[in-house]
């Protein structure tokens, strides 16, 4: 009973990503704004590689920064990729234009 537990925590670990952050997810692609810009196309793809696409509005512009910051170490930790320093502009940038203020 214990090893079957301990599995479906572990099955249950494998499949929240890097960090699901309190299920902050849109509800839809069409709710998000401005996917098309450079920042937006930064957003969609390396954002949705670990966890459902947040609406920028979940944070205020200041505090988005951070949180991307947070976002680097989890994609590093999960051996992908980090953003470059301009890949990470433009994601502070398009999040902070499109926060909740």
């Amino acid at each position: 009973m214990r090893n079957s537990a301990a599995f479906i925590l572990l099955f249950a670990f494998a499949f929240t990503g890097c960090d699901n952050g309190g299920n902050t997810a849109a509800k839809s692609l069409e709710s998000i704004p401005n996917l098309d810009t450079p920042g937006g196309k930064i957003f969609k793809e390396f954002c949705s590689a670990c966890h459902g696409l947040p609406s920028p509005t979940v944070h205020k512009a200041d505090e988005w920064a951070n949180v991307i910051e947070r976002m680097q170490v989890h994609r590093i930790k999960k051996a992908y990729l980090p953003l470059s320093d301009e890949q990470k502009q433009d994601l502070v940038n398009y999040l902070k234009e499109n926060s909740a203020g």
